[in-house]
């Protein structure tokens, strides 16, 4: 097991309301996307609370902008 010294300092977890803050959907939106595998899963850390690496959901986002650009190259 890692110890929190040995993690990179770019590893940080965002919460729920900072995921649907950064992608703009709904909560029960965001979840059907987890259930489809469209959006990464969140981690659990306490039995109550789950969060999502911020890395990953960055790379959501640069995705769908990169979908975005070539469904314009499509069209064109």
């Amino acid at each position: 097991m890692r110890t929190y010294d040995s993690l990179p300092e770019t590893i940080r977890l965002i919460r729920l309301k900072e995921v649907l803050r950064i992608c703009g959907m709904s909560r029960s939106t965001l979840y059907n996307n987890i259930k489809q595998r469209q959006f990464p899963e969140p981690i659990r850390i306490s039995a109550r609370s789950v969060a999502w690496l911020q890395s990953e959901v960055q790379e959501w986002v640069e995705l769908k902008i990169k979908l975005r650009a070539v469904k314009h190259r499509q069209s064109a």
